[in-house]
């Protein structure tokens, strides 16, 4: 189980990404094997794929990721 500033860094990183990202952008995680679409502050991806960032995250961040 991840520790409360793990999370805390794990948002704060995706924060910068869809902030840095263009609207319509991709945003890539090489680790996961995923791509992610960045639409107006959210981030959207395949279910699976939003799964893997909401083990990583807190609840309250999960209203910035929509299964397209």
């Amino acid at each position: 189980m991840l520790q409360s500033y793990q999370f805390q860094a794990n948002e704060d990183y995706i924060n910068q990404m869809i902030n840095t990202t263009n609207e319509g952008g991709s945003w890539i995680w090489p680790d996961a094997g995923e791509v992610y679409t960045i639409k107006q502050g959210k981030i959207f991806g395949k279910k699976h794929a939003i799964k893997k960032i909401m083990r990583i995250t807190r609840k309250p961040f999960h209203s910035k990721l929509v299964v397209k």
